[in-house]
């Protein structure tokens, strides 16, 4: 028998439950209105196949896979050829709203099975941080991965310059995003020329490679260049290489 994986959650457990659940309600209220006519009816569809459509979106940024959800879609208005009275499609209409409410029901009952951020890669000693680490040159190509993590993942992320370093020790201010960070990605953008005329990457990202892997270990800690990676990594796909490719 074939091991059924969960999918991964993209956000914490909370933003998860609190979004499927004002889906719900929406769904109970359209659920509730009264109907006394086709055309009402036929309005009610096409209202019910948007609120379905949107689900089924925002399934998709809350989960790494939807395709074992067991979501169940409102299908929309009947398009039927044999035609059948008003009551009947009254009736249709209101199972397939209600299956479909229960759906999401069992997803968000269901939530804390689903592995998350902290599940995938429980902390090691002396991990207690929140926040996804990105460590970059001037190359604007970590603002990507910044928008990925950010945007698509909703996480919290942490960079040396989100907040004016003035005044503040360099040494200071990488323990304060060390003690933040429960992941990091450095972002190794060849900009740096050597005498041999080769590029590396600059020596702060370096210094920071080393700095995180030493406190979150090498799985927590990744370093690449090919930022596209993450997206596969982050589904347990593929992880980011420390070579250039």
């Amino acid at each position: 028998m074939e091991e059924k994986i969960l999918p991964k959650l993209l956000v914490n457990k909370e933003k998860a439950e609190a979004k499927i659940q004002a889906r719900i309600v929406e769904g109970k209220q359209l659920l509730d209105q009264p109907i006394q006519s086709e055309t009402g009816l036929k309005a009610a569809e096409r209202k019910g196949g948007r609120w379905s459509k949107y689900n089924e979106d925002l399934l998709l940024g809350l989960f790494s896979d939807v395709s074992t959800l067991r979501y169940r879609p409102f299908p929309g208005p009947i398009f039927a050829v044999t035609s059948h009275d008003f009551p009947w499609e009254l009736n249709k209409y209101r199972e397939d709203m209600g299956n479909s409410i229960d759906s999401l029901e069992g997803i968000c009952d269901r939530l804390e099975l689903f592995p998350g951020l902290s599940d995938v890669y429980p902390h090691r000693s002396g991990v207690s941080g929140t926040k996804v680490f990105i460590g970059h040159g001037h190359s604007p190509d970590w603002r990507e991965l910044k928008e990925f993590i950010h945007e698509r993942l909703q996480l919290p992320h942490e960079e040396f310059n989100r907040v004016t370093p003035a005044g503040l020790a360099t040494s200071n201010r990488l323990t304060e995003m060390l003690d933040q960070a429960c992941m990091a990605f450095l972002v190794m953008t060849a900009e740096d020329e050597q005498t041999d005329g080769t590029l590396h990457a600059r020596e702060n990202v370096i210094h920071e490679a080393g700095l995180f892997q030493g406190r979150l270990g090498f799985k927590r800690a990744k370093s690449g260049t090919h930022l596209r990676k993450f997206a596969k990594f982050w589904n347990g796909k593929e992880s980011l290489s420390s070579g250039a490719d």
